[in-house]
């Protein structure tokens, strides 16, 4: 019974492999293509051969040991803000936080065009969930610009880096990309670069704000409204003229340097309030006023890269610059007989340096310094509103408490390892900053230094 047995599942396997055979010899039948499905793949490989998606998922970790003038849910740390001491003699914002957060992840793409009066065309657009709320994120546009190269000529327009930014960047990477004192800084533009040879390069650009803008007065109705500062697009919207910036550069072999202006001009009213009738018991008026500022700040820096060194520097002697992240701004030195406001800009110069070896494993340091030199002319003025409240008006990017910014720093050591698909690094930095009173001159005195401890971690896949 048991040879049976044997000789059954013998003959079984045999057919069964016999009926594979056969299976596996049958020739190939191909589905008919239909032609939506034809098209469909003709589209997806158009779209592959014009079009580059890339991107990555980043987290960030950071602890502060006070409280700090930051964006971007803390990612972007400026400044320590000032002592708030109560009655009790307790520093309010002498307060430790952190948080762990990944909105700073991004998607982009690198598009490739057809060739437009005899130039190459591309464009970029690119974005973040950093369009942040106090407990939600949402999308929000980094880039979104094409650009047409004729060669010698190229000409980009849309929203992509300052000219101030895209220059000598720092190699720490923190969100913040040094500032603020490397700017920081993403605007609607039409720029215009001219290479008359290899390396060099003159670059032109009108800009206008958009995400970053510039401080200003929070209102018009009092004293204390004209006094607080805010961050509104209306300073730049209704000066009409927009930003420019004008500059020549030099990029090749490791090398890099050069130099520019930048040109700003604002209106940080274009309405007050007043008594009509010199009675503080009636209502007051609002009538036009042409409050307007002009403001010049040049910029040099240089580079150079070599194997896996890395060394930058740049230099601003920034005035009204807030719209991009550094400390400066302007103040009130004037009131005209029709009430309008006459400004000088604050000046302050601000530099870094960076200094960086490796690149899978790559440690380095990054240092910067930031100085208010006071107003470019004249002295603070006195302004009164219309129910007899007074004082002096200046607005400033970190103005923060009832003392005003000398001078601030920051020494940020850090490390990481680097692969393609995957980066991770650790950095500290220590910033100080000294707060203290603005004299008429808009120079600051009698000061004391506050200080901030800062560990920031970073893990990235790219894709």
């Amino acid at each position: 019974m048991r040879k049976l047995y044997i000789a059954i599942a013998a003959v079984m396997l045999t057919a069964t492999a016999m009926a594979q055979t056969a299976e596996t010899e049958k020739p190939e039948t191909k589905e008919p293509v239909s032609k939506n499905e034809s098209k469909t793949k003709k589209v997806i490989n158009e779209i592959k051969s014009h079009v580059k998606f890339y991107g990555f998922v980043r987290n960030f970790f950071y602890y502060n040991s006070r409280e700090n003038l930051e964006t971007s849910g803390g990612l972007i740390e400026l400044i320590p803000l000032d002592k708030n001491v109560n009655e009790l003699g307790e520093d309010l914002n002498e307060q430790a936080n952190s948080r762990y957060l990944a909105m700073t992840t991004r998607v982009g793409m690198d598009i490739t065009g057809p060739e437009l009066w005899g130039a190459k065309t591309s464009g970029k657009i690119e974005f973040d969930f950093n369009g942040y709320g106090d407990q939600n994120t949402m999308f929000r546009i980094r880039h979104a610009y094409f650009n047409i190269d004729w060669v010698h000529h190229s000409l980009t327009l849309g929203q992509t880096w300052h000219p101030l930014v895209g220059c000598a960047t720092p190699d720490e990477f923190s969100y913040a990309a040094g500032a603020p004192y490397n700017p920081l800084n993403r605007s609607p533009q039409i720029q215009y670069n001219y290479k008359p040879i290899d390396g060099l390069s003159l670059k032109a650009a009108l800009l206008w704000q958009l995400q970053y803008t510039t401080v200003g007065p929070s209102g018009i109705d009092s004293y204390e409204a004209l006094a607080k500062n805010a961050s509104s697009i209306n300073f730049s919207k209704y000066s009409i003229i927009p930003e420019m910036y004008a500059g020549i550069g030099y990029k090749k072999n490791g090398i890099e340097a050069g130099a520019g202006v930048d040109i700003t001009y604002i209106r940080p009213r274009t309405k007050g309030k007043f008594d009509h009738d010199n009675d503080a018991s009636t209502d007051d008026i609002t009538r036009k006023v042409d409050d307007h500022l002009w403001s010049f700040s040049p910029i040099v820096y240089a580079g150079w890269t070599s194997g896996n060194w890395s060394i930058k520097a740049k230099s601003i002697l920034a005035q009204n610059l807030s719209h991009t992240n550094t400390i400066s701004g302007y103040a009130v030195t004037g009131v005209d007989s029709d009430g309008s406001f006459d400004y000088t800009p604050l000046t302050h110069t601000t530099s870094f340096i960076n200094i960086f070896y490796g690149k899978k494993y790559k440690a380095g340091i990054y240092a910067g310094y930031s100085k208010n030199l006071g107003l470019l002319s004249g002295e603070l003025a006195t302004v009164s509103d219309t129910k007899g409240n007074s004082g002096t008006l200046v607005y400033y990017k970190g103005k923060n408490g009832k003392n005003d910014i000398d001078q601030n720093w920051r020494i940020c050591p850090s490390f990481s390892y680097n692969l393609k698909h995957f980066n991770v690094g650790v950095q500290y930095e220590l910033s100080g900053i000294d707060y203290g009173t603005m004299k008429s001159d808009g120079t600051v005195s009698n000061t004391h230094t506050v200080y901030n401890h800062r560990v920031l971690g970073m893990v990235k896949y790219n894709f």
